[in-house]
């Protein structure tokens, strides 16, 4: 569900677009811009396995890095659009991903200085690796990672303690895809690029399962709180 509109910090808000893929189907994309300013710092932000654009992180994602200043695209996987599931090797999620980029890069306005990726579950595993390939990204917001066992850490995130690159994790405490341990100890020695956001919450960042309203505003004021902690450290990035 959206966070209540930001919309009068918006010159636009939402806007569907299709990113193109070189041969492939184009990614189904939103794309929001903040209503001032010369040239804007931008944010995309690759979708979960199972967790559309149109998800509570994303949405909030959107609206809060909008209000702060931010150019912001997210998009889904072709396989969530045209069908089908995440490729095994991930080959094509960071193809896509870099078409993205691409698009994202190439809108007037734009400051290329500051471009963050992010990505939420599965999609921040393709952003830490568009990370490391891309050198001139600005930084990483990695939403809710998935670090069960230190195998899979270091498969997802290689090396993620020694980046010199602003880093910001966001995870919830109870979150089963996400041991804590283990993302404490992939991080050891990690100097202070590194930022880690812990909150209450499940992968989802919610922290009740129930339907009724009184209990999803606890859930939207959740995961309004982890959004907030990325969004200041997205402000830090972009000051002068």
């Amino acid at each position: 569900m959206l966070l209540p509109t930001m919309s009068w910090n918006a010159l636009l808000m939402n806007k569907p677009v299709n990113i193109p893929v070189p041969e492939a189907r184009g990614l189904a994309g939103l794309w929001s811009l903040p209503a001032s300013a010369t040239s804007w710092p931008a944010i995309v932000i690759a979708s979960g396995s199972n967790y559309p654009k149109e998800g509570a992180i994303m949405a909030a994602m959107t609206e809060r890095a909008l209000a702060a200043g931010w150019a912001v695209l997210t998009f889904d996987w072709s396989y969530t659009t045209y069908g089908g599931s995440p490729s095994s090797s991930r080959k094509r999620e960071k193809r896509e991903l870099q078409a993205a980029l691409d698009y994202l890069g190439s809108r007037p306005k734009i400051d290329r200085q500051r471009i963050v990726v992010a990505g939420k579950s599965l999609g921040s595993a393709v952003a830490y690796a568009l990370f490391l390939d891309n050198l001139d990204l600005l930084g990483a917001a990695l939403l809710t990672p998935v670090m069960r066992t230190p195998e899979g850490a270091e498969r997802a995130y290689p090396g993620l303690s020694a980046q010199a690159r602003p880093i910001h994790l966001l995870a919830g405490k109870s979150d089963p895809l996400n041991a804590l341990p283990v993302m404490e100890a992939h991080l050891a020695g990690a100097g202070k690029q590194i930022v880690t956001t812990l909150i209450d919450g499940d992968h989802g960042l919610n922290v009740t399962r129930k339907k009724d309203e009184t209990s999803q505003a606890r859930n939207r004021a959740n995961v309004a709180a982890g959004v907030r902690a990325v969004v200041r450290w997205l402000e830090t990035l972009s000051a002068p």
